[in-house]
C-alpha cells in the first residue's frame, strides 16, 4: 500500500501550523491522534511549510503512539534512550515531558550527530546527553527511572511500503536479531531503577523478536512484570500480544506495525 506522511504537531503550535499548511494549499486531514495531521502523500521534511521552525516532525502515527507512553507512566526522573537514532521519539519524550532530562545513546555518531539537530531545530537544546557506543554495554550517568529501547530488527511492520526487505531476512539474521535483543532488553531491566519501567519496542511483527523476547527477560527477572494492559489501548488498530505485549497492525497508510511491551520492575 502506498506510504503516506504523518506529523506530529509541537505542543501549543497546531494553529500555526494548520493555518501554514492551508496559506500553502498543503492538503490534509486531521487525524484520530490528537497531536497528529495526516498528509495526502509523502513529503521532504526540508520541504514541508513549519518543519524548519519547528511546528512538527514527520513521524508515523504508530511511533507517535508508542512514544506516547513515556508520557503517560512517567513520574520524575532520568530517561534513557537505549537506541535513540536520529532523536525522533527522544524530541517526542522531551516535548511531552518538560521537566525531564534525557540521555541518548546510539552506536552511530552521525545519527546522534543528527538527533544534535533535531533537538536543536525543536527548540530543546540543553536537556540531553549525548553518547555513542554499544548499547549493551554503555553504563548511564543517572539511574533512569524510565528505559525506552527502540531495539534493532527485522522491520517486517514497515513491509507493506517496503516489500523488498522481505527479501533480505533469513533465519540466520532473525536469530542473530533475537540474540541482540535479549541482551539489550536485559542490559535495560538491569540500569532501571526499582519501580521504575522498561518500554520495549520493535517495529516488528514477528513473534520470534517480540512476546518470546519478553518472556525471555521476565522468566530471568522474577522481580518484573509486563503491565501492557494498563495502557488503556485507543481504538481498534491495538491487538494484544500473545501473551505478552501490545501491537499496532498497519492497517492504514500512516500506520507501521509496531510491538511494544511495557515492562515494570518491582520495588
Amino acid at each position: 500500500q502506498p506510504s503516506y506522511a504523518a506529523l506530529r504537531i509541537t505542543p501549543g503550535k497546531r494553529e500555526e501550523l494548520l493555518q501554514l499548511l492551508d496559506s500553502k494549499e498543503i492538503h490534509y486531514r486531521l487525524s484520530d491522534i490528537s497531536e497528529a495531521v495526516r498528509l495526502n502523500g509523502s513529503i521532504l521534511p526540508a520541504s514541508l511549510p513549519g518543519f524548519r521552525q519547528g511546528l512538527c516532525t514527520v513521524q508515523s502515527e504508530s511511533s507517535i503512539l508508542v512514544g506516547s507512553m513515556v508520557k503517560r507512566f512517567y513520574e520524575g526522573g532520568a530517561i534513557l534512550d537505549m537506541c535513540s537514532g536520529r532523536g525522533v521519539k527522544a524530541g517526542q519524550f522531551l516535548q511531552d515531558c518538560p521537566d525531564s532530562q534525557i540521555e541518548c545513546w546510539d552506536i552511530s555518531e552521525p545519527r546522534l550527530k543528527s538527533a544534535e539537530g533535531e533537538f536543536s531545530r525543536l527548540g530543546l537544546s540543553g536537556r540531553t546527553k549525548l553518547r555513542a557506543g554499544d548499547a549493551v554495554n554503555l553504563v548511564p550517568e543517572e539511574s533512569p527511572s524510565f528505559v525506552v529501547l527502540d531495539a534493532p530488527c527485522s522491520c517486517s511492520g514497515t513491509w507493506t511500503r517496503k516489500p523488498e526487505s522481505k527479501w533480505r531476512l533469513d533465519w540466520a539474521k532473525l536469530d542473530g536479531l533475537a540474540g541482540l535483543q535479549v541482551k539489550l532488553l536485559d542490559h535495560a531491566v538491569n540500569i532501571c531503577e526499582p519501580g521504575g519501567y522498561v518500554l520495549y519496542i520493535t517495529c516488528s511483527l514477528l513473534k520470534h523478536e517480540n512476546e518470546n523476547i519478553t518472556a525471555q527477560i521476565l522468566v530471568k527477572h522474577p522481580d518484573c512484570t509486563d503491565v501492557s494492559s494498563l495502557i488503556g489501548w485507543k481504538g481498534s488498530m491495538f491487538r494484544k500480544g500473545k501473551p505478552y505485549g501490545m501491537y499496532i497492525w498497519p492497517r492504514n497508510s500512516w500506520l507501521d506495525g509496531f510491538y511494544c511491551a511495557l515492562i515494570l520492575r518491582r520495588k
